[in-house]
């Protein structure tokens, strides 16, 4: 391995179960909790973690903040708390499990960036790169409001960084990305690059350079260097039948303390390919992902 780019031996690394992991510690929590255990991790019997852990999500559940969660720890490298809490769906009375599937929304642009950097690693791109070379509508880009600074400079780096000033097009509505990606030309930028920080779907246009550097559709790219290497069997853009059956049906609030579903949220019954956060995945999934970074 010692020719290995830095991104790449991390992959490595974790799918030949090193030991690099140590002294590192990893809380995935699919919805959210307010804070650490009282128990902390310095520990081998992690037993009260889980019941303070799963006392948090009951709380949760019964004020109706959420439906349900599934919640993972990762220390040195062995999962030590796996826990499911409340409803993976409410009408149909289906209870959240373990391997429950979810929407797992920006969390997606983490997946998009790993996959770019295994590209960095490989020499054919790098986060400095102008965007240009590979999309040729970012060149001579309009500020919404001229600074009297000259010639826009967009990087890759800034799309990643959400400094580009770029609003796209939402890609569930472009019939590919690289339309989504030329949408850049029909809003100015907001500021000039680098200028300010402003949440984007950024992510979607390095997806795009991705298909261009690699010469590979997105979705092939993601598995062959990211989800397949790690053995990430329910993290996909789409879902089979078994996977259907496992998905939490997403709420937002209601009124009265409620919880009604979130009917938005159906993207991926249209198999569409939304690299800044259209990605499904379990627990499990994303605790392996975030203990190779």
């Amino acid at each position: 391995m010692g020719n290995e780019k830095p991104f790449q031996k991390k992959i490595n690394l974790l799918t030949k179960e090193s030991n690099s992991m140590k002294n590192r510690y990893f809380v995935v929590l699919l919805f959210y909790i307010t804070g650490f255990p009282k128990t902390g991790f310095c520990q081998t019997d992690y037993s009260q973690m889980t019941v303070e852990v799963d006392a948090a999500m009951t709380k949760f559940v019964s004020e109706k903040k959420i439906s349900g969660a599934v919640t993972l720890a990762i220390h040195n490298g062995k999962i030590i708390h796996l826990s499911s809490t409340g409803m993976s769906d409410i009408e149909e009375g289906k209870e959240m499990n373990s391997d429950s599937l979810f929407r797992i929304a920006s969390l997606s642009k983490n997946f998009t960036a790993a996959a770019f950097m295994t590209l960095q690693d490989a020499g054919k791109v790098s986060i400095y790169d102008k965007v240009e070379k590979y999309i040729p509508q970012f060149k001579g880009l309009q500020l919404k409001s001229d600074d009297g600074k000259g010639d826009i400079d967009i990087r890759i780096l800034h799309l990643m960084s959400h400094t580009s000033g770029i609003k796209l097009l939402k890609a569930s509505t472009m019939p590919s990305l690289k339309e989504a990606a030329a949408s850049v030309r029909k809003v100015p930028l907001g500021f000039r690059p680098g200028s300010q920080w402003k949440y984007s779907r950024g992510l979607d246009a390095v997806a795009r350079i991705i298909e261009v550097a690699s010469g590979m559709p997105f979705t092939a790219y993601m598995a062959k260097t990211i989800t397949t290497p790690l053995g990430l069997k329910d993290t996909g853009f789409s879902l089979d039948n078994e996977q259907v059956k496992r998905l939490v049906t997403s709420y937002t609030k209601g009124k009265n303390k409620t919880l009604v579903v979130a009917k938005e949220l159906e993207s991926w019954k249209k198999k569409t390919v939304l690299p800044s956060g259209g990605l499904l995945s379990t627990a499990s999934d994303v605790g392996t992902f975030y203990a190779m970074l």
